[in-house]
């Protein structure tokens, strides 16, 4: 139950006032918890690392005591990733807490509690702005996550594209994407356990979505013809507002498959305490985590509306 200011007219002590911000945290739901898999961290440790490891080939054909082929999984890359701290705080003087009759103490650190949540979509919302680019995260010994010549292992081939050929949003298109995702091959030559289970774009593109996957027919002419994209997929759409390339849309498999995640360290809480000084209140919102991009498998990026 939510503490109104009505209710407690003079909220002055911490537990007030931590139920007023923790209420904006539990109301603000970041859109990527629904494909970026979360993984709270076990150990204590100032980093997250992750190793990669590439495929065994196919079993060998053996004969009635003929030994067996021994053989084991390509080295792959190591990923380290340090974790960082986000905190906003605000202090409020005493009077003004006596004196507040309109619930502004309330509403204000409501807000200063949503801000960790709009932080971490924020965060989150990088990884695929600037999937191109290696501005903020980069896998396979620096590369971008959106790249046409990435490596799975150090020493294999470059035969591994994560970045689509530019092209507006439609069926032709998202076909074209959908069956990259079939032709995809590991370090060995062998494909890939990939399937595409998200599309997330930019809102500007929602209708011409919503279109091609929900249309009984053939979205885009007059023929008889079965929507292909909406009976043989069954894609979940998400419109990110976090998005800030125009017109731009990601493909991403199953979250066990594809490589983004998101590592929390030490979740969101409130930190409060009096200024002796001034007799003010010093209240703070704080959290740990970090965002690891560990490998490119599972996605494709389209910039087409760049």
């Amino acid at each position: 139950m939510a503490i109104s200011p009505e209710s407690h007219p003079v909220a002055i002590n911490g537990a007030d006032l931590d139920a007023f911000a923790l209420e904006g945290m539990a109301t603000t739901d970041p859109i990527h918890r629904k494909f970026i898999p979360t993984f709270t961290a076990k150990s204590r440790s100032n980093k997250v690392e992750w190793a990669e490891y590439g495929n065994f080939g196919l079993l060998a054909k053996k004969r009635p005591n003929q030994g067996v082929l021994f053989s084991e999984p390509r080295e792959g890359y190591v990923q380290n990733k340090y974790y960082e701290v986000f905190a906003l705080g605000v202090m409020f003087a005493r009077e003004t807490i006596e004196d507040d009759r309109v619930g502004f103490v309330a509403s204000v650190l409501k807000r200063l509690g949503q801000a960790g949540p709009r932080t971490q979509e924020f965060l989150a919302a990088q990884i695929l702005n600037s999937a191109d680019a290696t501005t903020y995260h980069s896998v396979n010994g620096g590369s971008a996550l959106a790249s046409a010549t990435h490596r799975l292992v150090p020493g294999g081939p470059a035969n591994y594209s994560t970045l689509l050929t530019p092209a507006a949003f439609s069926s032709i298109s998202l076909e074209a994407a959908l069956s990259s995702f079939d032709s995809r091959t590991d370090d060995r030559g062998n494909p890939l356990d990939e399937d595409a289970e998200y599309l997330v774009y930019d809102p500007v593109l929602k209708w011409k979505v919503c279109e091609v996957l929900q249309s009984p027919g053939d979205p885009e002419s007059d023929r008889r013809a079965v929507n292909a994209v909406g009976t043989l997929t069954n894609l979940k759409p998400i419109a990110w507002k976090y998005l800030t390339r125009t017109g731009a849309w990601f493909l991403l498999s199953k979250q066990n498959q594809h490589g983004i995640r998101f590592v929390l360290r030490a979740g969101l809480a409130t930190q409060n305490q009096g200024d002796l000084n001034t007799t003010s209140m010093i209240y703070v919102v704080r959290g740990r985590w970090t965002f690891i991009v560990m490998h490119p498998r599972g996605f494709r990026a389209n910039f087409a509306g760049a």
